[in-house]
């Protein structure tokens, strides 16, 4: 079968983005096996990127009656995940570029059984929002690494992250893949393990309107640090929200230097929601050939 995909990326977390091709689940399975995706996101040998996503539009409509869209994530070890907030955002974007739900600027995808509305903000496609649930309560827990004892939060918007705030030494020389890996691994995220998210906050931008975070993120699945983490991003913010009294508005800054921006809607003493806006870029289309026999 011929594969054709869009390469995107939003705040430099990039994927490779295709529509659900026209097979039987079980062929389908085979095609795009855990091997196959792997492979495709492989830098030196495939296309490259930290994802792999199947989307396409539904013919039904959401409860809001908003368009639906169905999304499915895999991450570059070929393993499925529930959520990325950075590919949800790719995901509308291509919908919509490409036109395949009309000029509608409002979508609601399925992920996974998790439903995750998202908003087109521009004409061109290029800067999305979207609106991501609390999947997972956030408690402070203590842990002990090579000999320093430090508090990380553990809970998850989409999916499961490990937060941890720094200081701004410790942020810029942290070797992320170490202790990030430490974090995924650890006994209080098993079995499935975790994201880890590494936060750092100048003096005073707390008491600000809408305060400068710098952010890093290990992501499992691709098992290293990537440029960036919009589910990373929601966790970090409802952590800040709830543990170190943020305003409802933050301004996310991933490695690269591309801007998240947070709102965390009022919604009596829980924080339920998180609304994330951000790029999403196309970088390049293209084909290619892929053995529907092969495993």
């Amino acid at each position: 079968m011929v594969f054709e995909f869009t390469k995107m990326h939003g705040a430099g977390n990039d994927f490779i983005l295709a529509r659900m091709p026209s097979l039987s689940p079980e062929k389908r399975e085979k095609v795009f096996s855990r091997e196959r995706i792997a492979f495709l996101c492989d830098r030196h040998l495939g296309i490259g990127g930290d994802g792999l996503i199947l989307a396409e539009p539904l013919a039904t409509r959401s409860a809001k009656g908003a368009a639906m869209a169905e999304m499915h994530y895999f991450n570059s070890d070929g393993g499925s995940a529930a959520m990325c907030g950075n590919g949800l955002r790719c995901a509308a974007s291509f919908l919509y570029r490409k036109g395949l739900l009309g000029k509608e600027k409002e979508m609601c995808f399925l992920s996974a059984g998790i439903e995750a509305e998202s908003e087109i903000l521009d004409e061109e496609g290029k800067r999305v929002k979207i609106h991501l649930d609390v999947t997972e309560g956030f408690r402070k827990f203590e842990v002990t690494f090579e000999g320093r004892t430090f508090p990380v939060y553990k809970g998850g918007v989409g999916v499961p992250h490990a937060v941890a705030v720094l200081k701004e030494e410790e942020w810029n020389t942290l070797d992320v893949r170490k202790l990030g890996s430490f974090l995924r691994y650890h006994s209080l995220f098993a079995p499935e393990g975790a994201n880890a998210d590494f936060l750092f906050f100048p003096e005073g931008e707390r008491e600000k309107k809408s305060p400068r975070v710098l952010i890093r993120t290990y992501e499992r699945g691709v098992e290293d640090e990537t440029l960036c983490c919009g589910t990373g991003c929601s966790s970090s913010a409802v952590v800040l929200r709830n543990f170190f009294s943020f305003p409802a508005e933050m301004r996310f800054f991933c490695r690269k230097g591309d801007e998240i921006a947070i709102e965390i809607p009022e919604e009596g003493n829980t924080l339920k929601r998180v609304h994330l806006s951000g790029p999403a870029e196309t970088v390049f289309e293209g084909k290619m050939l892929l053995d529907e026999t092969a495993n």
